[in-house]
């Protein structure tokens, strides 16, 4: 589980400790719902259903998704035998939603809170524990416990596995410990960027407070103690960091976040989230907030519906609001635990309903709206704001993602630091179907030539995905032949007439021989359908075809040209221009000794299709290491023959 509103002018004149006392907010109920609700998208093994589960994480790769799940029921513990369910708890699903991997088994009993670090390990918080229940204890009497009752010998403990499931920390004594020891009641768990641990404690007992913890585990400090005092916290139930390095505090029985820095010093106080069970912060700095209590356990915050709420950690605004579809629950009903992936989906982990929902944003909208000219002109904006420097002045979407060379960043960073010139050479790839705009266009970087790749997703006319790879030079490129790019090909630029354009299919088909071929190593056993005057260039160099410069005259003919085998290769569409009649590949030819070792060529390689034929190939490309994914491999294919 895992920033502020114009205050009023009130606030605005006291100090941080009145933030608290001030007039509570109106309900932030009305915000647009752009999100489509996808149930029944995890597939559990046969036999095997959902229990509660307010536990949801991504996977560094940005796309696989770890759930915390309590073994199908509210507990994996049997108080009537006392022993633990053997389901494993700790469950990772692919970006299809099957089940890859499981562990946990035997260990946990209240599996809560979630967090997957910068090395991909798993943190877990339990927190419950096995201490035989009193009967007839007294009403409020948990409410007024700080620590277990007697007899626990398991339980509210952290752990921490490595992506396999060998557990590798346990912080915390078996069964728990009130303060000053620990734990009693985690609630989650967060790690730094420096590797400092924070865990939140305390989940309706008489403890309230964040312990921090160095990298190897040795307890540091504590801050916040029960209250509803400025810097006091009722039931901290999740934790998340943005990218200032800010604590954010879902404080929920007293419905607001709190933001500390991580001394514990109060920043901040925003209310207007609702009431937080679950918090995550993506990589553009959007917030996430799950209410899963509101006018339902909880009768302290009517008025206010329960739904997860996203906004701008940056100013606090919430902009988006996802409703609980029940309208009257008298227990936790939509989701309790939040997290995003890197392409925007939204997952909520359900206690009450015993489910994880997957939310993805609506496209109803989109891409269709943008035509050829307002594609290009997305492209020109982009050149121009990347030379400037100024990434705010691009119209980009709230949960926007970039990455150059497959590494995420943030706009501004990478080539945006220096890029200085826009060459002549630009070749657009423009997709309207799909509202993807991409270009092989040679830039400047303080001066010296630069192959960028750019792909750019529009929707809604706002910039939501940008994908790049960059080329500086030989040793990057294999070929580095700028004086070959001086304005881009007539052949490649030139429209094709409707009755020669294939259809979307076929030009993906005609394509689609290019990696077969390469697979095998050769393009005749394929029979691929190139044209007799077919060409290709690589990074400005004519490799193939009239003129050829790699061993002529054999490598005039493309198609008996002798190619070596690349049986690793895989590939996907990234864009089909059907007016242009260029479909877009983005391929990894595998690991291949000759670029070093464990690296790979990732070839932008464009098609020139129509008339049943291809007619030129022309590539940027770059030397990458070979399992580096790219981060945007939803649809990654391999050959077929």
């Amino acid at each position: 589980m895992r920033s502020a509103a114009l205050l009023s002018v009130i606030v605005a004149c006291c100090a941080i400790g009145s933030h608290v006392h001030a007039q509570a907010p109106a309900p932030t109920n009305s915000a647009p719902n752009p999100y489509t609700t996808v149930e029944g998208f995890f597939k559990m093994p046969e036999g095997r259903t959902w229990g509660s589960t307010s536990a949801v994480e991504i996977d560094r790769d940005g796309r696989s998704i770890w759930v915390a799940e309590r073994c199908g029921a509210n507990t994996c513990l049997d108080r009537t035998t006392g022993q633990i369910s053997m389901l494993p708890s700790i469950l990772k699903f692919d970006a299809s939603g099957k089940l890859v991997a499981s562990f946990g088994q035997g260990l946990l009993i209240f599996p809560h809170g979630i967090y997957v670090d910068r090395d991909g390990n798993v943190w877990v918080t339990d927190g419950q524990d096995d201490a035989p229940q009193p009967a007839g204890a007294p009403t409020g009497a948990a409410a007024s416990r700080d620590g277990p009752l007697p007899g626990a010998k398991r339980g509210h403990q952290v752990y921490k596995f490595s992506p396999e499931g060998k557990l590798l920390m346990t912080l915390g004594k078996p069964g728990g410990a009130a303060a000053p020891d620990y734990f009693y009641q985690p609630d989650d768990v967060l790690v730094a960027p420096s590797g400092e641990i924070f865990v939140s404690e305390g989940h309706g007992g008489a403890n309230s407070r964040i312990l921090k913890f160095s990298k190897d585990g040795k307890f540091l400090t504590s801050f916040g103690s029960k209250g509803s005092g400025p810097s006091q916290m009722d039931q901290p139930h999740a934790l998340a960091m943005d990218s200032r390095g800010r604590l954010f505090v879902g404080d929920r029985n007293n419905n607001r976040v709190l933001i500390f820095d991580q001394q514990g010093k109060l920043l901040d106080t925003w209310p207007q989230f609702s009431r937080p069970s679950g918090l995550y912060i993506d990589k553009q700095d959007m917030l996430y907030v799950a209410d899963s209590e509101s006018e339902s356990v909880s009768r302290n915050h009517d008025g206010w519906k329960r739904g997860i709420r996203v906004g701008s950690v940056k100013d606090g605004k919430v902009l988006y609001f996802i409703p609980d579809p029940v309208e009257k629950a008298t227990t936790t009903s939509a989701a309790e635990g939040v997290a995003v992936d890197a392409q925007g989906n939204i997952y909520g982990a359900e206690v009450g309903p015993r489910a994880l929902k997957k939310y993805v944003r609506s496209t109803k909208a989109a891409a269709t709206a943008c035509d050829r000219e307002c594609l290009r002109g997305f492209i020109s904006r982009y050149l121009d704001a990347m030379v400037a420097h100024t990434p705010g002045a691009l119209p980009l979407a709230h949960n926007v993602r970039f990455t150059e060379d497959t590494i995420d960043k943030n706009l501004g960073e990478g080539l945006w630091k220096a890029a200085s010139k826009v060459r002549p050479y630009r070749l657009d790839i423009l997709d309207t179907r799909h509202g993807v705009a991409a270009s092989q266009v040679v830039v400047e970087e303080a001066g010296a030539p630069v192959l960028l790749m750019l792909r750019l997703k529009v929707v809604n006319n706002a910039i939501t995905e940008v994908e790049t790879q960059v080329t500086r030079n030989q040793k990057e490129g294999a070929i580095f032949a700028i004086d070959g790019l001086q304005t881009p090909n007539a052949a490649m630029t030139a429209p094709v007439a409707p009755p020669n354009r294939s259809s979307r299919a076929d030009a993906i088909r005609l394509a689609e021989y290019y990696p077969a071929g390469l697979e095998v190593g050769s393009f005749v056993s394929v029979n691929a359908p190139f044209a007799p005057d077919a060409y290709r260039f690589e990074n400005g160099r004519l490799m193939a075809g009239k003129g050829c410069t790699l061993n002529p005259p054999s490598c005039e003919d493309i198609k008996a040209q002798s190619i070596s085998t690349h049986p690793g290769l895989t590939y996907r569409v990234v864009a089909v221009d059907e007016e242009l009649g260029i479909t877009l590949l983005r391929m990894n030819f595998g690991p291949a000794d000759r670029y070093g070792a464990g690296n790979a060529l990732i070839v932008w390689e464009a098609f020139k299709v129509y008339g049943g034929q291809i007619h030129a190939v022309e590539a940027f490309m770059r030397i990458m290491p070979a399992a580096a994914g790219s981060g945007w491999d939803t649809d990654v294919r391999h050959p077929a023959h």
